[in-house]
């Protein structure tokens, strides 16, 4: 993600917390142990006041202000969950929208076979490393009757064009850095992992380039060894992983045989129907600010930047769920002065966001992969029918929960 789009994403993720540190009870924080802007908290009106401090504070790089951002809103959920403001979505099970069928997401995508039933192949000389950043969201391959993440890492999702930074502390991947760089390569693959099955990747990933590497080992005394800045860079096609039985020892890194490809770009005129529905949106108080910024990633010729500000965008109304299902789950504890809360009552509660918070969770794993198989008009045409159907369907509920 670029700087700017970092800047105004931190924006977001500030103005939701300052919104919900207003609207929270007046009432001490002391519990949260939370120190801003080198400030201890001690009551919910400093809070807001604290945060404001210390995001005026400029910095060349936003990652520091967006993990505050999103530790921020983690916390507040230990406030008193009758005083949280409430969705700005209706509550109840989300209507029957095209856009709520995940699963359909998830079988459309080209996944390689599971790593435990691809046989070994002979090393060549032209392997790739393959370096899988995602884990899986459920990884007993079930939807049903286990509880969905209580909150998901905001993390960038691979695109082309993307500057990313990786820190390195196992063994096998500080192997394949030092292979990488020695023999001259300086790249490698990152795919997307199956959101159900451990050790299942998307049959397309981005290869990612380095840019610089900086050792740090002596600074974090030894817990995290490199730190790299890359590029993702170009699409490439995994045909076969050559020693899949490394995954389950880690004894090293994962190698594949494929073919890096190149990137095409959309048209204009395929790129034009997006404009136009962002355009329309800027008079849509709600959804004006991601509409400015889709339509500044737009700007660029390529469909990749919007496509990173929409996945972002989607994260945070992940994680906006994610908060007020946890402050359920925090004051159920309280209430019955337990320390542990049981599975059943995590569905219990997830229960009448579970479609929704689905739906968001498994665009985000399956988005990319779906848009990298397809042709530049076709990547338009999806991204066009994912963006005008879910943001119909929360206006059509938000306007629901408003009436009632």
């Amino acid at each position: 993600m670029s700087a700017s789009n970092q800047g105004l994403l931190t924006i977001r993720l500030y103005r939701n917390l300052l919104r919900w540190c207003r609207e929270a009870p007046n009432r001490s924080v002391v519990h949260l142990n939370q120190r801003v802007a080198g400030q201890a908290v001690r009551t919910s009106n400093e809070l807001p006041d604290l945060l404001r401090k210390d995001f005026r504070r400029k910095r060349e790089d936003n990652k520091p202000d967006l993990q505050k951002a999103v530790s921020g809103l983690q916390l507040l959920y230990s406030l008193d969950i009758e005083k949280l403001p409430k969705m700005r979505r209706s509550e109840s099970a989300a209507s029957t929208n095209s856009s709520q069928y995940p699963v359909e997401w998830v079988d459309s995508v080209e996944w390689l076979p599971a790593l435990e039933d691809t046989e070994e192949l002979p090393f060549q000389q032209s392997d790739i490393p393959l370096f899988p950043l995602s884990t899986p969201l459920l990884p007993n391959g079930d939807l049903e009757g286990q509880p969905l993440p209580l909150f998901s890492p905001l993390m960038d999702i691979p695109v082309s064009g993307l500057e990313t930074p990786l820190k390195i502390f196992e063994p096998r991947y500080r192997e394949m850095y030092k292979d990488i760089i020695s023999n001259g390569t300086r790249r490698f693959a990152v795919p997307m992992a199956h959101p159900f099955y451990p050790g299942r990747f998307a049959k397309y990933a981005w290869l990612y380039e380095i840019v610089r590497v900086d050792d740090i080992a002596d600074e974090t005394q030894g817990q995290i060894q490199l730190v790299v800045q890359h590029l993702v860079t170009r699409p490439v096609r995994i045909d076969s992983i050559v020693n899949p039985a490394d995954w389950r020892t880690q004894s090293t890194y994962l190698r594949f045989q494929g073919e890096i490809l190149e990137d095409s770009h959309a048209a204009a005129e395929d790129l034009k129907r997006i404009g136009e529905t962002l355009r329309g949106l800027l008079s849509d108080k709600e959804h004006s600010m991601l509409a400015e910024r889709m339509l500044s990633g737009l700007g660029e010729g390529s469909i990749w930047p919007v496509v990173a500000i929409w996945l972002n965008w989607l994260q945070m109304e992940a994680l906006e769920i994610q908060v007020k299902i946890a402050a359920e789950i925090q004051l159920r504890l309280r209430e019955a002065v337990i320390a542990t809360v049981e599975d059943s009552t995590i569905l219990a509660v997830q229960e009448p966001y579970r479609q929704e918070l689905e739906s968001l969770l498994l665009e985000v794993a399956t988005l990319v992969p779906l848009l990298m198989q397809d042709s530049p008009k076709e990547q338009c045409d999806r991204l066009y029918d994912r963006i005008l159907s879910r943001l119909r369907t929360m206006k059509s509920s938000s306007a629901s929960s408003q009436s009632e």
